[in-house]
Formats: C-alpha cells, sequence, structure tokens
C-alpha cells in the first residue's frame, strides 16, 4: 500500500448531564457523561477519513483515547464502534488518541489536543492526526475489481476492496457457442496468468477476464450426455413448426449448434414402425437409398419429430424415435451422418453396442440401421419393424 494521506480529523464532542439522584442544575456536580462519535465522514463530529465508507473503516480499527489531567488519568477504548462514552470528571486534560489496525495491531496514526472539561457545558475538541512516527503506515485506501466476462452472460457486479485483501470468488458466468466453458478469471486480456483467489491481494483498480474453452470430444455436455461431435463454425439444426393439436409439443425453432452430445445408455429393444407404419412413406424424409435428404448432421431432430407425428396422424407407434425423446424434449433419434460421426469416436465414447437404429429413411419399408462397434460402418437397409437399439443424441 502507498502513503497518500497525511493527516485525519477526529472530533470528540464532550457532554455532561445530571446522573440519576441528583437534583438542579449542574452546580455542584464534578463529573460529566464524555460521548466520543468515531468513524469515517466529511461531516463535523465524526473522524475524518478521505475515501472508505464509515462501516468498512471501523472494521478495521480500534481506538485507544486517553485523557490526562487535573481530573485523574482516564483511558477509553473504542472497536469497530461509532459511539463511545464513558464518565469523567471536570477539569483540564491533555486528550491523545492513537488508532490500531485490528488483528495486526499496527500503530495506525496518532493525534492529540487539549480540552477544559466544565460542568454544566458541552465541550468540543478536534484533534488532529497523522501516520504514527515509529510505522509510516498509509491510510488504508479502496480499489475497484471489474469483472470482464468476454461475452458471458450473468455479468458480476465489481467489487470494492480495501488495498491488500483478496476477493471472493464470483458466480461463473455464462455463454453459448463453441468456447462456451468457463475457464477462470485471468489477470490481462491476453489470458495469460489466472487470478488465485486464495493469495492475490489488490493493490490497484484492476480488470479481470473472463477466459473460455471449447467441449473437447468425451467431454460431458449440459444434457448429462458425452460429447461426440463438435463444429467450431456451427451447424443449423432444422426444425419443425407443423405440430398442431397431439403433435403440437414437436414443434420448435430451427436454431445454430456447435456440439451433439450422446446419451450414455442404449435405447433397447424397440421397432422403427409397427402396424400399418411398417410399409408407409414418410413424406419429408429420404425415399431411396440413394436420397440423402434426412442424413445430414443437424437434420436428426427434424426427422424425429416428423417420424412421431406421422405415427400419430395415421395410428401407428413409432417406438424408437418415442423413447429417444422421452429422455427430454430436445432429446431425438440420430440421423444417418450423425450415427457416422459417433461411430467415428466409438473408442473414446466407449461404445459397445453392435448397430443402432438411425432417424432415415430409406423407403417406405426400410430404415437404416449401422454397424457401432467395429471399423467398418457397414450400413443396413433394415425393416421397420426389426427389434434394434439406438443412442437418443442431443444438439447445442
Amino acid at each position: 500500500m502507498k502513503i497518500n494521506k497525511t493527516f485525519l480529523i477526529l472530533f470528540v464532542i464532550l457532554t455532561f448531564v445530571v446522573y440519576s439522584g441528583c437534583t438542579g442544575a449542574f452546580s455542584g456536580d464534578n463529573t460529566g457523561t464524555v460521548t466520543i462519535n468515531l468513524g469515517g465522514a466529511s461531516s463535523g463530529n465524526r473522524v475524518a477519513y478521505d475515501g472508505p465508507p464509515d462501516a468498512q473503516m471501523l472494521e478495521y480499527m480500534k481506538f485507544e483515547i486517553t485523557f490526562s489531567g487535573s481530573g485523574g488519568n482516564i483511558s477509553i477504548s473504542a472497536e469497530g464502534e461509532r459511539t463511545v462514552r464513558a464518565t469523567i470528571p471536570v477539569g483540564f486534560y491533555n486528550v491523545k488518541v492513537d488508532a490500531f489496525i485490528i488483528g495486526d495491531n499496527v500503530h495506525y496514526a496518532t493525534g492529540s489536543s487539549t480540552v477544559d472539561v466544565k460542568a454544566g457545558q458541552s465541550n468540543l475538541v478536534s484533534v488532529t492526526m497523522g501516520p504514527a512516527p515509529e510505522h509510516d503506515y498509509p491510510f488504508l485506501e479502496t480499489y475497484t475489481v471489474t469483472f470482464d466476462g468476454n461475452g458471458g452472460t450473468g455479468a458480476v457486479p465489481p467489487y470494492v476492496v480495501y488495498s491488500g485483501d483478496t476477493i471472493s470468488v464470483p458466480v461463473d458466468p455464462t455463454r453459448t457457442g463453441y468456447e462456451c466453458i468457463f475457464d477462470g478469471w485471468f489477470k490481462e486480456a491476453g489470458l495469460t496468468n489466472a487470478w488465485n483467489f486464495q493469495t492475490d491481494i489488490v493493490d490497484a483498480n484492476i480488470t479481470l477476464y473472463a477466459k473460455w474453452r471449447p467441449y473437447e470430444i468425451g467431454d460431458t455436455g449440459p444434457g448429462g450426455g458425452t460429447i461426440f461431435y463438435r463444429a467450431p463454425a456451427g451447424f443449423n439444426v432444422q426444425g419443425y413448426l407443423e405440430g398442431v393439436g397431439a403433435t403440437a409439443y414437436l414443434n420448435f425453432n430451427s436454431y445454430t449448434a456447435y456440439y451433439l452430445e450422446t446419451s450414455t445408455s442404449w435405447v433397447t429393444g424397440p421397432e422403427w414402425a409397427t402396424g400399418t407404419g411398417t410399409n408407409q412413406i414418410i413424406p419429408s424424409l429420404s425415399q431411396s437409398p440413394g436420397d440423402t435428404t434426412d442424413w445430414d448432421v443437424g437434420r436428426g431432430r427434424l426427422n424425429t419429430a416428423i417420424i412421431i407425428a406421422h405415427g400419430l396422424d395415421n395410428g401407428y407407434t413409432t417406438p424408437i424415435a418415442s423413447a429417444c425423446m422421452a429422455i427430454g424434449a430436445d432429446w431425438f433419434l440420430l440421423s444417418k451422418n450423425e450415427l457416422n460421426a459417433l461411430h467415428d469416436e466409438r473408442i473414446i465414447i466407449g461404445i459397445t453396442e453392435a448397430r443402432s437404429w438411425t432417424s432415415s429413411q430409406v423407403n417406405a419399408g426400410e430404415a437404416w440401421q449401422q454397424l457401432t462397434n467395429t471399423p467398418n460402418k457397414s450400413p443396413e437397409q433394415s425393416v421397420k419393424d426389426s427389434v434394434s437399439t439406438a443412442r437418443a443424441i442431443r444438439a447445442f
């Protein structure tokens, strides 16, 4: 800390009242009640600090006030208080005030003056205080710590702290996009040196900068699944807005996503379609083996909504798509190319199951399945009422 002030003023108010049991005016009374107001303020009758608020300054300071004179020697102590009262006899006194930093017991400042205490009168004495001679300590300063979220939401309000203090860890901000994992607060915009909230102290006005990083393949995603695909530039998740009545819950708007995460367990046993759905062509999906309409990364969620809606509208069930969406409203049966992406990371993800359905249709009676635990993807055109497994996925 640097010295930037050389004095402060302590106003001591001495007020005398009649003690209970006494009658009449002050004549003949040789004692009074001394009221000493302490604390930082710009107005009179208080310690005039320049900067920190009263309550904060008082947390740091304790005062030893000594009256020496014809009425004897009287000592008064105050710690973390604004007002101190004591009984003092009338007489002429030298007044000495010493301020100490609580905890360290550092003799911070000192000052003296005189006062002639008379019965029946209010007596005011001002003490000019400066740094204690044995310790050239500065007056406590406050500094502002500003937090730059670097595009994050949930802005952290500035901290105002005393010089030499550490600061508490703020609530982590959040951010969407590719680099969306909060990775700590750093001392410079270049994000080189992390701020240590346990040991780093504030000795100037500073700005701390949020650092962000992307998810890695194999990380746990925000939905509790495992990250298996990432796209720094993002990809479009095609929306579905055709649901009405019983299918209205399937509606969602298109959005940009940067990651795919897969459920940690497989959906086992269900068919792609049952009943009359095993031989119905679903419009808006691929119509033949060479048709790639519903294959893309970002297409699986739309495919899932189309499959379930078509089943509800035509009186048949769609077990595998419905089971995937039952995990959560934004979980879905992955498309052919989304399954390819999952297959590429099968070792990191730890896939052991042999094959998976996709939401990509081949024709009226078939949909795509694919091997998942071997180097060869081996796509298969499987009849829709085949019993198989699948991984539900989520795009964000």
